[in-house]
């Protein structure tokens, strides 16, 4: 009985949230309860980034990083928005229009200003 017991215990996956301090080509730092380096990022299919230094991230057994805590936004169920450090942001809305920057691409590729005149 404790062996099985000491069994299940090595084979819990253990994810903890904690905040990178270190990212670099060569090298990332995650610290948590125990320091994490070069731990592997993971994110949906196509999509690409460096995590700027501070933020919060959730490590998945010290051995990967599987995202970022994401900020809190007012965006419909089903939409998509992705922001950089710089400000620079896309919003995918749900009625096909695309959202660049304060300029809106409607779903029939019209562009219109942010104060709705059509460009």
């Amino acid at each position: 009985m404790w062996l099985s017991k000491r069994q299940s215990a090595q084979s819990t996956a253990y994810a903890e949230e904690g905040t990178l301090t270190i990212n670099s080509s060569a090298l990332t730092e995650t610290s948590a309860t125990m320091r994490s380096r070069n731990a592997a990022d993971y994110s949906p299919y196509g999509y690409t980034s460096r995590t700027p230094v501070g933020e919060a991230v959730l490590l998945i057994n010290g051995a990967c990083r599987a995202g970022v805590r994401m900020a809190e936004k007012q965006i419909a169920q089903g939409e998509i928005e992705i922001e950089s450090l710089g400000g620079a942001k896309i919003r995918l809305c749900n009625d096909g229009s695309i959202r660049l920057n304060g300029v809106v691409i409607t779903a029939d590729g019209r562009i219109i200003n942010i104060e709705g005149d059509t460009l």
